[in-house]
């Protein structure tokens, strides 16, 4: 992980014995399954013509370097297998992409598509009726079903000269786990009508361009691996938070510090001139050691009042009814904005609150359910202040800089740039605005302005 943080804040975090051999954030790369001449299986075949000279009949095709999918009165059907062994057993999407062409014959125009599941199997070089095993012939086409598991059928008209993208997510997944008995026979292409209509794309035998023949790409479903327990980093600072009565220096803050006030902290940060990331991270710093050293505490505390906080988090594991039969609240979506980073789906996270300050974090796991997200990133950490304004300041300042848990992964500039982006920075702006915080002194000519920044919680590369 990248180190560009200031010599004030690298001291603090030797001082304080925080690890610098954090983790890194990454994920299984998107897998891309793209055959050649000897490896690829694809062909078109047709209702009428064979393609094969004389005789001209019955129906057949060409094993070249297109897939045609139309007709003018007859029909013409491309078919294609991927050979899906080895990739990745859960897709969180898979798609196949094909390169579109201008037809030949300038008195066609492109068509709508259906996509059908081929159910047997299927090999014009070794089984056919035809005189020859140079083409599938329309008689030996392999039967097939309508497919409408994945979110479009028909498909949309291609575009000329560009990529033209089938999600087939749901099919691949039933492919690689033999959902009800659905096994990988590939798929075919069809017209929907077959009025002068015809589609031309690129097959795998193209010499002329390789980088344009069929593709199945697939980003693999990343499991949520949560921490079965605490770390020993974590459970170190949650008893030192104990035994230095880090909760006694909250409240002392608490009850002492005007948030709200134009000389107070966060009014003091919003007010700082935006520059670079590592500059604003340093300002965090150094307005979260002012704050403690009013109440004869200092930044040295900062990791321990950060990381310790969930001492009050008890207890530790909890299941989704514990949360649902125990006086918590679904929180809102914007709620979650914290704690969606390099989630598979970020759409089923789902945060639950206390009045008390506890809150869990839950994934909908495809495979296992409900679990509670605890990976060193996206954990649930106890809240010292539900109001926005002290949230900000002893809540989401400290967790700019430190991160959730000494595991967290994401970068000091990862997790400002998702402050910048959040709601809660969308909030203290409009109360900037009305003059309920920081209210300007008559002297200022212009209000505070918002920062340039507006991001969200990094997703899966």
């Amino acid at each position: 992980m990248k180190n560009t943080l200031p010599y004030a804040l690298a001291s603090f975090l030797l001082f304080s014995g925080v690890s610098h051999a954090q983790n890194t954030c990454t994920s299984t790369g998107t897998t891309v399954l793209q055959p050649g001449p000897s490896e690829g299986k694809d062909i078109w075949t047709t209702s009428v013509f064979s393609y094969a000279g004389n005789p001209k009949r019955p129906g057949g095709g060409l094993d070249n370097d297109e897939l045609r999918v139309g007709g003018w009165g007859d029909e013409y059907h491309a078919l294609i297998e991927f050979d899906t062994v080895g990739l990745p057993p859960i897709a969180q999407k898979a798609s196949i992409e094909l390169f579109a062409l201008p037809y030949s014959d300038s008195r066609f125009v492109p068509v709508e598509m259906q996509l059908d599941r081929i159910v047997q199997p299927w090999d014009w070089r070794t089984n056919g009726t035809g005189f020859d095993f140079n083409r599938l012939w329309w008689a030996d086409r392999p039967n097939s079903t309508l497919w409408t598991g994945d979110k479009q059928n028909p498909l949309p008209l291609p575009q000329n000269n560009s990529w033209y993208s089938i999600d087939v997510t749901n099919l691949y997944n039933a492919w690689q786990i033999r959902s009800n008995g659905i096994e990988n026979f590939g798929v075919i292409l069809r017209p929907t009508t077959n009025n002068r209509r015809m589609n031309a794309f690129i097959s795998s035998n193209s010499l002329a361009h390789p980088t344009l023949r069929p593709k199945l790409v697939v980003d693999p479903y990343v499991p949520v691996q949560p921490l079965l327990a605490p770390s020993l980093a974590a459970t170190k600072y949650q008893t030192q938070f104990r035994n230095s009565n880090g909760q006694g220096i909250v409240d002392n803050v608490l009850s002492r510090i005007d948030f709200t006030d134009a000389s107070g902290p966060l009014c003091v940060f919003l007010n700082s001139p935006r520059v670079s990331d590592t500059q604003m991270i340093s300002a965090i710093l150094s307005t979260l050691d002012d704050l403690l050293l009013l109440v004869g505490s200092s930044g040295a505390d900062l990791p321990m009042l950060n990381y310790g906080r969930n001492a009050n988090q008890q207890p530790t594991t909890v299941s989704y009814q514990y949360v649902q039969n125990n006086g918590f609240s679904l929180a809102s979506v914007d709620a979650t904005e914290f704690h969606r980073s390099y989630v598979p789906n970020p759409s089923l996270v789902k945060k639950y609150t206390h009045n008390d300050g506890r809150e869990y974090v839950f994934y909908n796991d495809p495979i296992r359910g409900q679990i509670l997200l605890n990976d060193g990133v996206n954990d649930g950490t106890f809240n010292y202040d539900s109001n926005i304004v002290g949230h900000t300041v002893l809540d989401i300042m400290p967790w700019i800089v430190f991160g959730a848990t000494p595991e967290d992964c994401t970068t000091p500039e990862e997790r400002l740039q998702m402050f910048y982006g959040s709601a809660v920075m969308q909030s203290l702006w409009g109360q900037i605005g009305s003059g309920a915080i920081c209210k300007i002194s008559p002297s200022r000519t212009s209000p505070i302005s918002p920062p340039h920044a507006n991001s969200t919680a990094p997703i899966l590369p």
